[in-house]
């Protein structure tokens, strides 16, 4: 329960730090414990949905909660890492939830998007990303029918042209398949 976890951390920090340090951790720590009893209560005006809109006002409210209880250098200490995905994940939502941009338009921003990224980031969830994407626009454009030019276009601007011929190959063996079975 949390007393034994509050008595179990206070023992640590005796052991670990010293006197000085050790009120500083502790009152932080303690703010930390009263922020996620509060974030357990924080609750959207909003009815819930796999929306941008949806997931922008709980983002936006963690970050007014966040900032009742830390100062801006905690905020990026605790929560810096956490905040940059999260803020990527509704950027990417956003785009792709943009009618007035066809697929290339999308699979271009989505790029730009990912290319402001640190680049440890962006190593880590390149691939991740760009199969996502890809995934998503192209079920898009098949479920209005879109053009095979449009298709292509958007992969292009995606994963660039070596992969767009893979993935055209890989299109034209499953279709091959289909009509054999």
């Amino acid at each position: 329960n949390i007393d034994e976890i509050r008595q179990n951390f206070q023992l640590y920090i005796a052991k670990v730090f010293q006197t000085s340090q050790q009120q500083q951790i502790l009152a932080l720590w303690s703010r930390y414990v009263d922020y996620r009893k509060e974030l357990s209560k924080l609750q959207v005006q909003q009815p819930a949905q796999e929306s941008y809109q949806y997931f922008q006002a709980i983002f936006d409210s963690m970050h007014d909660l966040k900032q009742r209880f830390f100062s801006n250098p905690e905020i990026e200490g605790l929560f810096g890492t956490e905040d940059i995905y999260q803020q990527y994940t509704l950027d990417r939502m956003r785009i792709l939830e943009n009618n007035a941009l066809d697929a290339g338009a999308k699979a271009k921003q989505l790029q730009q998007r990912f290319e402001q990224l640190p680049q440890d980031w962006q190593d880590n969830l390149k691939d991740l990303s760009k199969l996502d994407d890809l995934r998503s626009l192209t079920a898009q454009i098949k479920a209005r029918n879109g053009s095979a030019q449009e298709l292509r276009d958007m992969r292009v601007n995606l994963v660039g042209e070596a992969a767009t011929q893979r993935l055209e190959q890989l299109d034209q063996q499953r279709s091959d398949w289909k009509q054999r079975v």
